[in-house]
């Protein structure tokens, strides 16, 4: 958990991880030079429960922070937390038992948004096959970035971290990207794993204009490098699945658009236009040239 000035909600965050059902972890946290009351917040929690790891430091940035604890980190598998998110009480039991069992290097999974005063603002779901997770990735991360959890052997061997390719606003679409490339296999369950807060004050609004030229970037030289893997998930969503809920008819038209504009064939969309409803064709279409232009 990297943290910088988040005395607001850290006793949350901090209590959310050390009442996980999921008891045996190390709990990495590092104050990137608070200047609020984070780090003795951090302290006294570090004096009641011995699992806490605790660097303070001058102020290096996110994603120094997130190397770091990459770097330190012991256990097996290393969880994702931002400092004014919550996680559900079972998360860390969930994502463990299904990455064992289904073999996962990186999982995430659905989430609840919620405001500065933890109201409930919306449920939000994400991709959960292979072929669904390769669609959204045309335009959007596939997992929520403080929902993860990766597998330590997989960075460890691969030497992966955070900023590989110099992107200072979507270091997580980054690593995403350059674990696909090493052949991770990738996974989301299908429960809740954590209250996720929108602030406006949050780093990626903050940034959302270098956000957006990095990811537009990302995303088009994925297409480049996936076509085949594109074309197959276009072909399996398409023919293969019955029904689409919303978020699905989104992503496929999103992903279609961009593969589309990026290779210069048109052939799935058509395909992909009489398989949605009206609905998410506008939507769809909207969201995605306000992301492009």
């Amino acid at each position: 958990m990297p943290v910088y000035n988040a005395e607001k909600y850290l006793k949350e965050a901090i209590l959310s991880i050390l009442r996980q059902s999921f008891s045996n972890f190390e709990f990495i946290i590092i104050d990137d030079g608070s200047t609020d009351k984070s780090l003795e917040i951090i302290k006294r929690y570090k004096q009641e429960d011995k699992r806490i790891i605790l660097i303070s430091r001058e102020n290096r940035g996110l994603i120094a922070s997130l190397n770091e604890g990459l770097s330190l980190a012991q256990g097996e598998y290393i969880a994702r937390m931002d400092a004014d998110d919550i996680s559900i009480q079972n998360r860390f039991e969930l994502q463990y038992k299904f990455m064992v069992y289904n073999n996962i290097d990186v999982c995430g999974g659905d989430f609840i948004s919620i405001d500065e005063f933890n109201n409930y603002l919306a449920i939000h779901t994400v991709p959960k096959t292979k072929n669904e997770i390769l669609i959204t990735m045309a335009n959007n991360a596939p997992f929520a970035h403080p929902t993860v959890m990766i597998k330590k052997e997989f960075l460890d061997k691969t030497k992966l971290c955070y900023g590989v390719n110099g992107y200072k606003a979507s270091e997580d679409v980054d690593l995403w990207i350059n674990m696909h490339k090493n052949y991770a296999k990738f996974g989301n369950i299908n429960d809740i794993v954590i209250k996720y807060r929108i602030l406006e004050t949050s780093y990626s609004r903050k940034n959302a204009k270098i956000l957006k030229k990095e990811v537009n970037t990302q995303f088009n030289k994925f297409i480049l490098e996936n076509e085949i893997l594109f074309t197959v998930a276009f072909a399996d969503v398409i023919n293969n699945y019955k029904i689409l809920n919303y978020t699905q008819e989104k992503d496929l038209l999103r992903a279609i658009l961009r593969f589309s504009q990026v290779t210069n064939s048109i052939g799935f969309i058509s395909k992909g236009f009489r398989k949605v409803k009206i609905k998410s064709f506008i939507v769809a279409c909207l969201s995605y040239f306000k992301m492009v232009f």
